[in-house]
């Protein structure tokens, strides 16, 4: 479902966690996508990869990519379209959990892609345009 043709692009901790993980973090596909496209991400998505540094007892990587990545607030629009889409998810028993919602209503009320890891995922959401690592991979060339 790919084609990295966008212009904003929202990226969930998936991403960042590679991003710092990766020994040669040029060859991310965080990297890559900063080159191309204006990044996004979610609240939901920085609590995410803090949450995950308290827990394991050091300090957050964020602010080596926070130069790169505009914050997006949760406000009452996205309130409202994670609680009806997290709903319709769970009567489908598709569920993907409360903080995925909020990142998936980030990404329809913000019309713009996301870039993740978690593919099979992320699509459980009928209106969500989701782009993968390998993707970005594919149009290395243009």
């Amino acid at each position: 479902m790919g084609r990295m043709e966008a212009k904003s692009i929202l990226i969930d901790a998936t991403i960042l966690i590679d991003h710092f993980r990766t020994r040669d973090r040029r060859m991310s596909a965080f990297r890559k996508v900063v080159r191309k496209c204006e990044v996004f991400m979610s609240v939901m998505t920085l609590y995410e990869v803090e949450f995950g540094a308290a827990r394991a007892g050091r300090l957050s990587d964020l602010n080596d990519v926070l130069p790169f990545v505009k914050a997006l607030p949760i406000d009452q629009r996205i309130a409202e379209r994670a609680a009806r889409l997290h709903a319709d998810l769970i009567a489908a028993g598709k569920d993907i959990g409360v903080k995925d919602a909020f990142i998936g209503a980030t990404r329809v009320v913000n019309s713009m892609p996301i870039l993740t890891r978690n593919v099979r995922h992320f699509r459980r959401i009928p209106e969500l345009r989701v782009i993968s690592p390998s993707d970005l991979d594919e149009r290395q060339g243009t």
